[in-house]
């Protein structure tokens, strides 16, 4: 993928492959929840909070906080990224030598936004400061939760 070379090579050579230690970020989703309230597989942030508004209208939590490991609250500021790199195309270069950072870059503070919204919509569970990772992948699997923000090493363990 020519994107991620762009960010792993510096004067024309590679430095960076993906492998068993390349994270990707995503949103999983309960799909009984999504078929019970006839919602569709969102494809942007705005669709995304739509699908929220339904499913906490329907007396369901929307989005899974599992903030008690604290690395999980970083997920949907990674999962941006690729849109960072999209319109800011030498963020990571910038950033890396000290140029940078994400407190004045708009399109970097945009993750840090969006979990905010998330929060302040009350889209996310009560517990989602001491809640686990691993509670959480429970809370999806029962589905009276709808979405968790996730990274690749689970993704497989679900079915």
């Amino acid at each position: 993928m020519d994107s991620y070379k762009e960010v792993v090579s510096e004067e024309g050579k590679i430095y960076g492959i993906p492998e068993g230690s390349s994270q990707v970020g995503g949103w999983l989703y309960n799909k009984r929840v999504y078929e019970e309230l006839d919602l569709e597989v969102p494809k942007t942030w705005d669709e995304l909070m739509e699908n929220n508004e339904k499913i906490k209208e329907a007396g369901k939590v929307p989005v899974i906080g599992t903030h008690g490991e604290i690395w999980t609250s970083q997920l949907p500021i990674l999962a941006d990224f690729y849109n960072v790199q999209a319109e800011v195309p030498n963020f990571a270069e910038e950033y890396t030598a000290g140029k940078a950072k994400f407190s004045n870059t708009p399109e970097a503070q945009r993750g840090f936004e969006r979990i905010q919204e998330l929060y302040e919509r009350g889209f996310m569970n009560e517990d989602y400061t001491v809640a686990e990772y691993g509670q959480g992948r429970q809370m999806l699997a029962e589905g009276g939760r709808s979405s968790l923000s996730n990274a690749n090493p689970s993704i497989r363990k679900y079915k």
